[in-house]
């Protein structure tokens, strides 16, 4: 056999090597955790190991405002905290609340995320934005979630005062049902009470007052 002939199996059979390991490295690839299976979206990877699976690129304050799960998991996995907030000090869970980003949210709660992060200039909390927005479904989850209901905000206004003062009786009736001051006052020294009167709503004020409101 000529050294031309030797030549050519040679790298027939180099090819053939870099073949079968380049199926092997993507079947490893392809089979490999993408972090949400074992980790029940837990035990954020460093950054830079496995990337993004399907976060599209997205920050984790860019998925509270506008994205979804998989952007916000996205950003998680690669090392974001879920208690980030923007160069005006309002935390992520704070912007998903006031976008009605419920599912982000959750998400952000299911991995330990602080409910009573607050906006920094506004004092405003999650439950706060979703009392005064009358996003019964929010506030309900961020009740579960242990969400302090008695936090004011820069006014002294608590998320019971928003949801009274607009009337909201899904809120009110979710706010009375936790352990909170009825009858805590903003900085003008009104109460939740004084709010539903002053609006007129006069359903409201029953609520507040059988559950010992003054």
């Amino acid at each position: 056999m000529g050294h031309g002939t030797t030549g050519r199996f040679a790298l027939l059979f180099a090819a053939l090597i870099l073949f079968a390991g380049g199926q092997s490295h993507g079947q490893l690839t392809n089979s490999r955790d993408d972090g949400t299976a074992k980790r029940g979206y837990g035990d954020p990877l460093p950054a830079g190991q496995n990337g993004a699976p399907q976060g599209g690129g997205m920050t984790i304050l860019e998925a509270a405002a506008s994205g979804g799960v998989a952007e916000a998991r996205g950003a998680f996995l690669v090392g974001e905290s879920v208690n980030s907030r923007n160069r005006r000090g309002k935390p992520a869970i704070l912007i998903a609340a006031q976008s009605g980003n419920i599912a982000v949210v959750r998400f952000l709660l299911e991995n330990k995320a602080n409910p009573d992060l607050f906006d920094k200039s506004t004092g405003k909390t999650a439950l706060i934005t979703a009392a005064e927005q009358g996003d019964s479904n929010m506030l309900h989850m961020l009740l579960d979630h242990k969400a302090d209901p008695d936090h004011p905000d820069r006014q002294g206004e608590t998320a019971l005062i928003k949801a009274a003062r607009i009337g909201d009786q899904d809120s009110v009736t979710l706010l009375l049902g936790s352990a909170l001051n009825v009858n805590a006052t903003d900085y003008a020294g009104h109460t939740a009470l004084w709010h539903a009167q002053d609006t007129r709503h006069d359903r409201i004020a029953k609520l507040i007052q059988t559950a010992g409101g003054a």
